[in-house]
């Protein structure tokens, strides 16, 4: 109790400093002073200190209702202070994701010099209070939104080591946890381009995972469903399942590692495994490819699919055939687990925009896919989980093998050496007698 007491008391005089340094209000140091002790829960010290570091260094602000899109490019303004004036940004088109002005958000950009090198970063959270008829307000206590604070916070912290990483050229790497994309520079006229991105899908659901966990600690209930009220993010239901599947099933504390500290040793495991699948293999026949195909293409001709649902999903698809059901022989798995995750996300939207899918509403076709999407995810996961334990068996079979055949190398030789010893004594028998 005592050591609770002073950790809980550390986090206090931390967040207490940090509340003078940005000028925060009274609520929002509560709220603080709840949630980073339940983010920090379990956690080493490595990570504990990357948490305090990220919250040192991102400043929050709270709105007390849904900002707008010039809200936040005015809030951005703000916070860059003029810097970055000279350079000219081309975002990647990140579909319904990137669409819509989030009511929370981890906002992130790299300062450059006159050369385009970077040579600082700004980054800052925005959280939109709890509405006051909201039923979660009194579980909370507060009008912040404590789930959304959490989870914004937690990809300021996954993002805290490694954020940013330039190579010679100019070009470079963002990195939010284990979302990655890759940025071409053009020296000459200051323009940034953000091309290939992986793993978006994956951080979000992992920073779920760490919010659901956190909130649970924070509130003292078993799960988050059991908050009055509450409502799971988009990210939650069936995208932490996949991948609450994928840590129980592999057993991977790596990831952790791999989103705080950008080790990818368990990136190179995974993809070892997932080569060993025969879901890996079926994925590159014909009539794998053409399956997936014809459910997509009965997507796109369900005549019953209502006029703004059937172009969204027509949207994605046009956009993702290739990945989706195209042919790839060396495909990565994080690669190809996101993608299925994008899908999650994607479908979940339409679902929940039009139809009620969960409980079989919507048209036939758009249900069939929805299933298959979840096969795509949970097969190879089990198949993975299948491989790995072949390989620990047989790992121990030969750990097993070894082990007797040392244990019978030392018995065949303690033989040998009471053979030899016998001997000896027989020749000193011998020679005893040839003396008398």
């Amino acid at each position: 109790m005592i050591n609770k007491e002073r950790e809980n008391m550390d986090f206090d005089e931390f967040i207490d400093s940090i509340a003078t340094k940005f000028g925060y209000d009274d609520e929002l140091v509560s709220a603080l002073k709840r949630c980073v002790p339940a983010m920090a829960k379990g956690k080493n010290q490595e990570d504990i200190k990357l948490l305090k570091d990220a919250l040192e260094r991102v400043e929050i602000v709270t709105f007390d209702k849904q900002p707008t899109r010039e809200d936040i490019d005015e809030l951005k303004d703000r916070m860059m202070a003029g810097r970055n004036s000279h350079v000219t940004f081309n975002d990647k088109d990140r579909g319904y994701y990137g669409k819509v002005v989030a009511p929370a958000s981890y906002r992130y950009a790299p300062i450059f010099d006159e050369n385009m090198n970077i040579v600082d970063r700004v980054s800052f959270i925005y959280v939109t209070n709890l509405s006051k008829n909201d039923k979660v307000h009194e579980a909370y206590g507060t009008m912040i939104d404590l789930s959304k604070l959490i989870h914004e916070i937690g990809h300021a912290w996954a993002s805290q080591k490694d954020e940013y990483i330039q190579n010679e050229d100019g070009s470079y790497i963002q990195r939010t946890g284990t979302a990655e994309t890759r940025c071409e520079v053009d020296r000459k006229t200051c323009t940034i381009t953000e091309k290939e991105e992986v793993g978006l899908y994956l951080e979000e659901a992992l920073n779920s995972i760490e919010e659901e966990n956190a909130l649970c600690t924070l509130l003292g209930v078993e799960k988050v469903k059991d908050i009055p009220g509450y409502s799971t993010s988009t990210y939650q239901w069936k995208m932490t399942e996949m991948v609450r599947l994928l840590s129980d099933k592999l057993d991977l504390n790596l990831l952790e590692k791999w989103r705080f500290n950008n080790d990818k040793s368990v990136i190179k495991e995974l993809n070892e495994l997932f080569r060993k699948t025969e879901h890996f293999e079926r994925r590159k026949t014909d009539e794998y490819c053409e399956e997936k195909k014809a459910v997509v293409l009965g997507v796109k001709d369900e005549q019953n699919l209502q006029k703004e649902a059937k172009g969204r999903l027509n949207c994605f698809f046009d956009k993702n055939s290739e990945l989706f059901y195209g042919k790839k022989d060396t495909l990565d798995f994080i690669e190809y687990f996101d993608s299925t995750l994008e899908c999650i996300y994607n479908l979940r939207k339409i679902a929940y925009d039009f139809y009620d899918i969960k409980n079989g509403g919507g048209v036939p076709s758009f249900r069939k896919i929805f299933k298959m999407v979840e096969r795509d995810a949970v097969e190879p996961i089990s198949e993975m989980e299948k491989v790995l334990l072949q390989e620990q068996e047989n790992s121990n079979i030969k750990a097993k093998e070894s082990l007797e055949n040392a244990l019978k190398s030392n018995i065949d030789n303690q033989e040998i050496k009471d053979a030899e010893k016998s001997l000896k004594d027989e020749d000193k028998k011998l020679d005893t007698k040839d003396n008398k």
